[in-house]
């Protein structure tokens, strides 16, 4: 961000110089840019100071924050007036010093400006409403009640006092004091006078004389024997070292090291013999599209080309083992060393992040697998699946084993043994079915029995046994007149929660031992935060030294000057 800044002094209430100083109103206009651009429609906070060149320090006699300022097509304007941060009221008195200058913070920037014209205008503004004068040349001026026409300032008893004739000053009012002509005045002796003449003393009295004027010949000879010069050309100037020259027009300063004011344009090459700026004293910024660094064999060069810096040969970082690697990669993808000092990669070696999960091959879509590999894979001994090592040679290959461990298939077993003792299943199915009952039948059986029964006394007998109960209409309107007090199953579920649906609710929230434990481990409670840390102000700090401000030791100084 660039930033241009124009300070207008426009003068409160004031009345002359008194002791406590009467304020005063400053407006402030600046005008922002970013990279040519005028900044528009930015709120801004911006810290204003007023400050004070020592010889070993800056000391800061008025500070104000001023935020929320809008910035209007690369224009904001503030007004600085009243009390600052720490209560100091601007007064016309912090502009009646040497080395005063106005700094303005905003984003990180800091543009100063030095008060040169600001406190004359300030005293002039302040001096055009001054009705008293409370000294001249360190006399004391006495209060006069009354001041007349034609009245002087006169030294008397160590006061300037107003008098005039009728107070018994004389000599300068009486008509016979008064003279019209040179020849009145008793030192001078006029004898006929000529055109060009003038009053010249002659160690006794003032006479006429001739005017002694020079020619341009005469004015021309005096200059050139003095040593100066009329003209200044290449002619005029030797060849050699200037060192009395401590400056060239305002831009150049050279004391004792060369400082440029603004900007300097250089048009060719320059040629340096020793190092462009020290450790102690480093350069600030270096604007340039290309640099060339003079080498063995071949120069090194570095520019920009597409937002890229470029250098034509090798970087090697001084302390460290060998040089700088460059490639092109690409977004989850592997690195993989194309040569010494480049990288590349290959699509078939991916990782997903997300997923947390590495890819040869390709990317595997199923939850918590961490390495997926598409297609073959060897694993050396020895091979540990979680903590439990499996030990390959243990197991057996399928040419290993028997044609029935693989179907199942009876048929497929050797050495059958006899079957003559055992009965087949047609047989036994047979037997069962001729000489048994099987479960369907006894349940038909048992159905056509009850079919009987019931068609006979079964209904009677059940409704003599029924008699003490309710009929299901009965049952109904009982349990549904208890019932009115509690929710249904769709109430209760619209209304309360179970534990799942509270543990995954609960999820988003922290536990009281979380929060105790490991949340508020970085945070301590207010009560031990002091009333300091909380409000900022320097008046909440405890045993705060006493000072005295710079603006109160000027008006004690200024008080001491004056009376002892």
């Amino acid at each position: 961000m660039v930033m241009v800044l124009c300070v207008w002094a426009m003068v409160g209430v004031a009345h002359g110089f008194s002791g406590e100083g009467e304020s005063v109103t400053l407006q402030v206009q600046m005008q922002m840019s970013i990279d040519g651009r005028l900044v528009d429609g930015v709120n801004e906070t911006l810290k204003v100071r007023l400050l004070v060149s020592g010889e070993v320090s800056n000391t800061v006699i008025w500070e104000k924050d001023y935020e929320g300022m809008v910035v209007d097509n690369g224009r904001v304007m503030v007004t600085l007036e009243g009390e600052d941060n720490q209560g100091h009221e601007l007064v016309a008195d912090m502009f009646d010093r040497e080395g005063v200058r106005l700094e303005v913070e905003v984003a990180g920037e800091v543009v100063k400006l030095d008060m040169v014209s600001q406190p004359y205008a300030i005293k002039s503004r302040i001096s055009d409403q001054s009705h008293s004068a409370r000294g001249i040349q360190g006399v004391p001026v006495k209060i006069a009640t009354e001041v007349k026409e034609g009245d002087i300032l006169v030294i008397k008893d160590g006061e300037w006092v107003p008098m005039g004739p009728d107070d018994g000053i004389e000599g300068l009012w009486g008509a016979e004091d008064e003279v019209s002509t040179l020849g009145a005045l008793a030192d001078v002796e006029i004898e006929t006078s000529e055109v060009g003449e003038v009053l010249g003393y002659n160690g006794n009295e003032w006479v006429n004389v001739k005017d002694q004027q020079l020619s341009e010949a005469d004015v021309d000879k005096i200059v050139s024997d003095a040593g100066y010069i009329k003209e200044v050309g290449k002619s005029a100037l030797e060849e050699g070292e200037y060192h009395q020259i401590r400056g060239i027009g305002g831009k150049i300063k050279v004391d004792p090291m060369i400082q440029l004011k603004d900007n300097v344009e250089i048009e060719g090459n320059v040629l340096m013999g020793g190092t462009l700026g020290q450790a102690m004293f480093p350069i600030s910024k270096a604007v340039v599209s290309e640099v060339t660094i003079k080498g063995s064999k071949k120069n090194v060069v570095m520019n920009e080309s597409e937002g890229k810096l470029k250098i034509n040969k090798e970087v090697k970082v001084e302390g460290q083992e060998g040089i700088l690697i460059s490639g092109t990669g690409k977004e989850g993808r592997l690195v993989l060393y194309t040569s010494e000092d480049e990288v590349g990669f290959d699509d078939e070696l991916s990782w997903d992040g997300e997923k947390k999960q590495l890819g040869v091959g390709g990317i595997s879509e199923r939850e918590g697998v961490n390495v997926n590999v598409e297609g073959g894979v060897r694993i050396g001994e020895p091979f540990v699946v979680g903590d439990e090592e499996i030990k390959v040679r243990e197991y057996v290959k399928d040419e290993d084993l028997a044609r029935v461990a693989l179907s199942g298939s009876y048929s497929d077993l050797m050495g059958v043994p006899n079957l003559e003792a055992y009965v087949k299943t047609a047989a036994l199915n047979e037997k069962l079915e001729r000489e048994y009952v099987s479960r369907a039948q006894m349940g038909v059986e048992i159905d056509n029995r009850i079919d009987a029964f019931s068609e006979t006394g079964l209904e009677s007998v059940f409704e003599s046994h029924l008699e003490a109960y309710d009929d299901r209409a009965a049952r109904d309107l009982a349990v549904s007149e208890v019932l009115t007090g509690y929710d249904t199953k769709t109430e209760a579920s619209e209304t309360y929660v179970d534990h799942g649906e509270l543990d995954e609710t609960l999820e988003g929230y922290a536990t009281t031992r979380k929060i105790k434990d490991e949340i508020l481990q970085d945070y301590i409670k207010t009560a031990e935060v002091s009333a300091v840390g909380k409000s900022g102000s320097y008046k909440d700090i405890t045993d705060w030294p006493e000072v005295v401000y710079g603006e109160e030791y000027a008006l004690d100084k200024a008080m001491f000057d004056e009376r002892y």
